[in-house]
């Protein structure tokens, strides 16, 4: 009675290597949009923002085409700012450092 789950895995990965490019790719586009408010936002500088959403873009684009796709994530996850403006490597480095306040 159950289907197959290999029947439908290749078409799932594909819906969701897209779907996560996508977001990706809108999250760039609107960095790229206004950086000016986005840099406000994330607490970075306008180069930054306009650095990050290049990166989203491209980043988002090489997922879905599947250009690299695990370098591409690699770099998508390093250089996104979580909702504190800290990117998740740096964020973890503050933690590890000796003289970290928590």
């Amino acid at each position: 009675m159950f289907i197959h789950s290999g029947l439908y895995l290749d078409y799932a990965l594909v819906f969701m290597r897209i779907m996560v490019g996508l977001v990706f790719a809108a999250s760039g586009l609107a960095d790229l949009r206004n950086p000016v408010e986005r840099s406000k936002g994330i607490g970075m500088p306008k180069g930054f923002t306009f650095f990050l959403g290049v990166a989203e873009v491209l980043g988002g684009a090489a997922v879905i085409s599947g250009i690299l796709t695990q370098l591409a994530s690699i770099g998508l996850i390093r250089d996104s700012p979580d909702d504190s403006g800290e990117n998740h490597i740096s964020a973890r480095q503050r933690q590890r450092s000796p003289g970290a306040v928590t």
